[in-house]
């Protein structure tokens, strides 16, 4: 009778053997084991008992180390027969075929590089990183939602407004021009691009950049432009700084240097000031550069072709070609003979830059 029929009439009897005999078996035990002369093929998905399963090992290493002689040599015949009996009944289900035994390792080292059979520890370790993952954005998203909460409280309200860098105008003139306004959140109510654009727009200021002092004020700071010469037009005075951005226009005369000689063609404030001379101009914004720098003063400056005229009082003028007279300022010599003449109480008269670095004063301005 085949073990199958014997499974039919016995159910109980036969999961009983599945599940093992002997202390400590609980399932049914599948392995692949070398059964030599089952089939064509030596390697058989068989399902065998743990019995079953010792008593095939010894019967295999008793014919390796050769069959005793005797009656002992026909039982473990007998029992070598009976086991494959059991076996080709018992081969009801036939895994897949197995590679020789020298490629055993290759073919487990393919089942594993193709992820048949993965473990459960790795899919839970999977599992676990993206748990790990949804915890660490909460707790981000929820820490960012704390941070905006604490700095939109009534701690950070805007209750002072400092200006610093300021001159020509004064605090409350910048912050009115800035139109920026105490009682608000100090970081949502004071827009510092819209402060910066509304400053830049005035004529005497350059840049303006702003800064927060927690908990509750705000830092104005403005960088001015500084007028250094005036040009006479028409009975008004165009207050121009270092790059000839027009300022404002005045019909006082400013304590500054009169710059005489130029057509005007452009003069609208918080603009560059236009001249048909351009090249004159930009002559004179040299020259009034390097008075700046040697910490000079002309009260007058009049460039006409290669000559300039400079009055540094009403009576005492220097004159001489526009070179010389730059670099007689920029390396301090005429500054000297000026100092030596106002020391002797001469102040009227003409000084005469010529070449080699000499200078020649006459007591007459005409």
């Amino acid at each position: 009778m085949s073990r199958d029929e014997e499974e039919k009439r016995n159910p109980e009897d036969s999961s009983s053997e599945k599940r093992g005999i002997g202390e400590g078996w609980d399932t049914w035990s599948s392995s692949y084991q070398p059964i030599s002369g089952v089939g064509d093929d030596p390697y058989r998905f068989v399902h065998v008992t743990p019995d079953e399963f010792l008593e095939y090992s010894k019967q295999e290493q008793t014919s390796r180390n050769g069959a005793p002689d005797g009656p002992a040599s026909e039982e473990s015949g007998e029992e070598a027969a009976g086991l494959e009996s059991m076996k080709r009944e018992s081969m009801d289900e036939e895994g897949p075929d197995l590679p020789p035994e020298t490629d055993r390792t290759a073919w487990s080292k393919e089942i594993a590089r193709s992820g048949y059979g993965e473990s459960g520890s790795k899919r839970k370790h999977r599992k676990r990183r993206r748990h790990h993952f949804f915890l660490y954005v909460g707790i981000l998203l929820a820490a960012l939602a704390a941070l905006v909460i604490f700095l939109l409280s009534p701690y950070f309200t805007l209750t002072k407004i400092q200006v610093t860098g300021n001159h020509h105008y004064s605090d409350q003139e910048i912050i009115k021009l800035a139109g920026a306004k105490t009682g608000g959140n100090l970081f949502t109510s004071a827009h510092t691009g819209a402060i910066k654009d509304k400053l830049v727009k005035q004529p005497y200021i350059s840049d303006a950049k702003m800064s927060r002092k927690l908990p509750d004020t705000l830092v104005i700071h403005v960088t001015e432009r500084v007028p250094v010469a005036a040009a006479a037009y028409g009975g008004k005075y165009i207050l121009i700084d270092r790059n000839a951005v027009v300022l404002s226009i005045t019909q006082t005369r400013p304590k500054l240097t009169l710059i005489r000689g130029l057509t005007i063609s452009q003069m609208d404030i918080g603009s560059h000031l236009e001249a048909e001379e351009k090249g004159t101009l930009k002559s004179m914004l040299k020259m009034l550069s390097s008075m700046e720098e040697g910490d000079f003063f002309f009260r007058e400056l009049e460039i006409s072709g290669s000559s300039v005229t400079v009055h540094i009082t009403s009576t005492l003028l220097a004159k001489g070609n526009y070179s010389l007279v730059k670099k007689s300022v920029e390396d301090g010599s005429l500054q000297k003979v000026v100092n030596r003449l106002l020391k002797d109480e001469i102040r009227y008269g003409t000084i005469t830059v010529e070449e080699n670095g000499y200078m020649s004063f006459l007591p007459d301005i005409g």
